[in-house]
């Protein structure tokens, strides 16, 4: 008995159409009842006909691909990108097996995915493979590469005019790499499906803002910002250097001092943590966390507000100490 669990992620007519070109329907012997009755349920999902995937994406692709091939002739090259290795080989296998596609319209393809894996280990791909049916499409012996993200990593990929993403782009980085792909002049990019959350407008306005940080970057001004935030760092502190001299008011009550401090400084306080441990005792780490220093201060007591007071007190010493380092 061969079981097959399907996941969300998998588009149900491709898992299909892996299981036929597989022979994964081919049963012996005798089944139960039940069993019998199962299998035949599953079959009424297949078509007539081994090679005909009942999906309106993939009569798209088949549309674009043989409109594509038509415009360009000879000169066409093309890259599907998708996002699984399962996906990339079950493409392939549809495209190569359907005789349409290369009697008449020259169209002949391989796929390109990472090295083996733990979860599809019936598609072996190595390094060398890769690089063979690369070489493959630059030389014209092939003229569409199905493939995953792998061929942006450090394999050098000829150009291609048409590119077609099969599948959602993900962020701003493959939207990048897709367009950098149809390079070409007079080159088409072709996006099948977006995510909702992530739809092609909202891409293209992230990767403009990214782009213009880029440009605009000026690292000399930046240092110079840098510097001068820097400095009215020291002179909030220099400021507030008083109120850490005042030992009297900090034994009193540390907390509330090392509170003024640090919003007269412009600094983060946070408690990072606060245990009670087996002997009852409280334990409190405060951190304070300033542009030009971070100081830390650990506080044990019988309660809380004791804890966080030690720990009050461990960062304001330090600080005034820093004070007397720097000539405060």
């Amino acid at each position: 008995l061969r079981m097959v669990v399907q996941s969300w992620e998998e588009e149900e007519q491709l898992v299909l159409q892996w299981l036929l070109i597989n022979s994964g329907f081919h049963n012996e012997g005798w089944f139960s009842y039940n069993l019998t009755i199962s299998l035949e349920s599953v079959e009424r999902l297949l078509s007539s006909d081994a090679h005909t995937i009942k999906s309106q994406k993939i009569s798209s692709l088949r549309m674009i691909l043989t409109d594509k091939k038509k415009a360009k002739g000879v000169d066409f090259r093309g890259i599907i990108f998708v996002q699984q290795r399962i996906t990339a080989y079950v493409l392939c296998q549809y495209l190569n097996k359907n005789d349409d596609f290369f009697t008449k319209h020259g169209i002949r393809a391989e796929y390109v995915t990472a090295r083996n894996s733990k979860i599809t280990p019936s598609i072996k791909m190595t390094p060398s493979e890769a690089t063979r049916r690369i070489e493959k499409f630059r030389k014209g012996d092939i003229n569409v590469i199905v493939a995953t993200s792998v061929i942006e990593e450090g394999l050098d990929v000829p150009e291609a005019n048409v590119v077609i993403s099969y599948d959602c782009l993900k962020d701003t980085v493959e939207l990048a790499q897709r367009f950098g792909r149809a390079r070409q002049k007079e080159s088409s990019l072709t996006l099948m499906t977006e995510r909702r959350d992530r739809p092609l407008a909202v891409l293209k306005d992230a990767k403009k803002l990214q782009d213009n940080i880029i440009k605009e970057f000026d690292p000399v001004q930046t240092q110079k910002t840098l510097m001068s935030r820097q400095q009215s760092q020291l002179d909030r502190e220099r400021a507030a250097a008083p109120l850490l001299a005042n030992r009297a008011k900090i034994e009193r009550s540390p907390l509330e001092s090392l509170n003024i401090y640090a919003a007269k400084t412009k600094a983060v306080l946070k408690t990072e943590s606060l245990d009670q441990s087996q002997d009852g005792r409280f334990r409190c780490k405060l951190e304070y966390v300033a542009m030009s220093r971070r100081m830390d201060g650990l506080g044990v007591g019988a309660t809380k507000k004791q804890c966080k007071h030690e720990a009050a007190l461990c960062i304001l010493k330090k600080l005034r100490d820093s004070d007397e380092r720097r000539g405060h």
